[in-house]
């Protein structure tokens, strides 16, 4: 795409871990190459802002956000949207089609483009005139002073003054104080966020805490001022690439062709192309289901320690915070067996050690598939990772006698209900010309959500067969959940729920997709060159999920008097929630008070019922 085509290029690995690792292991390949106009290609890594110190490469390729510069850029999603927004806010029409025909997105998996949250995100903006007015109030506040005595001529005004007076309030409670850190090396307070330190996290009132200690020397004002969609993004560029080994079931797959306009290429594994060349599927050698939690570790440690005496072990745990305890289980299993060295034995390899030390995780992951003694003596460490340390990490192993008893042996606690989830799982082993095998232990109270079976639409369950309906919370057990069906029920059931969750999900696209276009067109109209126009549009970026499509293009009008209506229709339209009247409502009430200012609110009688929307495609 660089050298031939002349093209620009944004990798998605929407992992850090993983992105850097990618970017590293091909760096040395891209410096030998040039562009088409004969220059050296340009190649650099988004991090985050507390990591661009740790670049110890020549040419300064860690950054915090893609420049428009560079050849090739290692990001992740919210490194493209970020981006994006950027080029919308900044660039008239012209300049902003010119911007993305010669780039080109390519996504390591497509899990990117299948959303498994909310695909919409609003992002905030600094307004300095509103900082420096929060900056007032806080000031005042600090002094004992009284807010209400300050000019406030504006409803933006107002509402900052508002919002201060609830922030300051806050920073004396108990639960705010425990949600923060102070960091010695910044001088500043941070939020915490899962026990670690958030730098990109923020809030008024952390700015109002830091500014109260004097760690700061204002507050901060931000408002919500574009709405941007994942997949009107995505279509701005030239050509979308998506490479992957886990393409998902029917419906994502149905969902790739409707939104994206994807065609499905199978490449197969390298080795399956070469004549006489060894290649493995992991093997399954057991399904276990416990009934409870205890049973099923113990079960568990049992298969990891008898298993060790010949492969490796990774155990992959339920989650990021069942690591530790599983550790510290298989460590206090290890002393009372008279196993020396436990600590050394048992690693983790959980997500929390790669945040909180790098160099143990990595030391650790060398070491998961390294033997312990030789000869006879000869056996393997136990590593417990979670479901992150199950998508992408290569656990590569090359001895001669671990791979002729079957190669390294996975021990999952849990079966994921996502059909790519489970590819990822399963290929943690058997990995180039190895072999490799799995054990699922699992604990039947994890899935009581599944009942008897039940008919199924052959698009729900991919080829067909049985998926489960939801039984009541307080089912004891899964009755026909055995060793035998366990895994199927489960990826079927999953299947089920994500075909329902793709169709249900399209008035959300839709309105997303709506305000993103408007978010465009706005900031290239320049409207928003006053404060109540922010005020309004901020107030809109905050609730037009309420609205529909139609509300939403009216409310905009308020915003200098923008003419939404000039802006194609690309999505189906989509009906108002019950909470749209009070939406459009606080978008009035931001705006200019002026006995002139035209309602947009319509009657109760005029009001349009919410329409059901099918499968219609995204359009772009």
């Amino acid at each position: 795409c660089v050298v031939k085509l002349g093209k620009k290029v944004h990798v998605v690995v929407d992992d850090e871990s993983h992105c850097e690792r990618d970017f590293l292991a091909h760096k040395a390949l891209f410096d030998l190459f040039r562009t088409v106009q004969g220059k050296p290609v340009r190649s650099i890594l988004c991090v985050p802002d507390s990591r661009v110190d740790e670049d110890r490469t020549a040419e300064g390729c860690y950054v915090k956000r893609i420049e428009a510069d560079a050849d090739i850029v290692y990001c992740e999603a919210k490194h493209v949207q970020s981006y994006y927004t950027s080029v919308a806010k900044g660039s008239g029409k012209a300049g902003f089609r010119h911007e993305y025909e010669d780039r080109v997105l390519i996504l390591d998996e497509v899990d990117a483009l299948v959303f498994d949250a909310d695909c919409n995100d609003a992002f905030v903006y600094e307004i300095p005139e509103l900082t420096a007015f929060a900056t007032d109030v806080a000031q005042c506040l600090k002094d004992g002073g009284n807010v209400d005595a300050l000019p406030m001529e504006s409803t933006s005004t107002k509402r900052v003054a508002a919002q201060v007076k609830v922030a300051w309030e806050e920073l004396s409670t108990k639960q705010f104080e425990a949600s923060l850190i102070f960091d010695p090396p910044t001088g500043r307070y941070f939020h915490l966020t899962a026990g670690r330190i958030d730098v990109a996290k923020w809030s008024l009132s952390l700015d109002c805490k830091n500014f109260a200690e004097g760690c700061a020397s204002k507050v901060t004002y931000q408002q919500r001022l574009f709405v941007a969609c994942r997949p009107r993004v995505f279509q701005r560029y030239s050509a979308l690439i998506g490479v992957t080994g886990s393409l998902g079931n029917d419906a994502e797959q149905s969902y790739l062709r409707r939104v994206y306009g994807a065609q499905f290429f199978i490449v197969p594994p390298f080795l399956k192309t070469c004549r006489d060349a060894p290649f493995h599927e992991p093997v399954n050698k057991g399904v276990y289901v416990e009934s409870g939690r205890d049973a099923q570790w113990n079960k568990c440690v049992d298969v990891a320690f008898a298993t060790r005496q010949k492969v490796p072990v990774l155990i992959i745990a339920k989650s990021r915070n069942d690591v530790e305890p599983m550790v510290q289980a298989l460590q206090a299993a290890a002393a009372s067996k008279g196993v020396a060295n436990s600590s050394d034995i048992v690693r983790s390899l959980s997500r929390h050690l790669f945040e909180r030390d790098r160099d143990s995780f990595k030391e650790n992951l060398f070491k998961a598939t390294q033997p312990i003694g030789t000869g006879a003596d000869k056996n393997w460490r136990i590593s417990v990772t979670d479901p992150r340390g199950a998508r992408g990490t290569d656990y590569r192993i090359s001895d001669k006698e671990a791979d002729a008893a079957g190669g390294l042996c996975l021990v999952m606690l849990a079966v994921p209900s996502s059909n790519r989830d489970w590819i990822q799982y399963v290929g943690r082993t058997a990995r180039q010309d190895n072999r490799g095998q799995y054990v699922v232990v699992l604990n039947r109270e994890d899935y009581t959500y599944l009942d008897q079976p039940a008919a199924a639409p052959k698009s729900a369950g991919g080829a067909g067969g049985v998926v489960r309906s939801l039984p009541p919370r307080s089912s004891p057990r899964v009755e026909g959940f055995s060793a035998a069906n366990a895994i199927d029920r489960i990826l079927q059931h999953g299947a089920m729920r994500d075909r329902v969750r793709l169709e249900g999900s399209h008035e959300s696209y839709h309105r997303g997709y709506r305000m993103n276009q408007i978010s465009e067109a706005i900031h290239e109209s320049g409207v928003l060159g006053s404060l109540d126009s922010k005020e309004v549009f901020s107030q809109l970026c905050a609730r037009y999920e309420h609205l529909s499509t139609d509300q939403m293009d009216s409310a905009a009008h308020l915003v200098g008097g923008f003419d939404a209506s000039k802006i194609p229709r690309i999505v189906p339209a989509v009906g108002p929630s019950a909470n749209a009247h009070a939406a459009l409502r606080a978008c009035e009430q931001s705006g200019p008070q002026s006995p002139e200012k035209r309602s947009v609110i319509p009657r109760p009688q005029g009001s349009p019922k919410a329409s059901a929307v099918g499968g219609a495609a995204l359009g772009g």
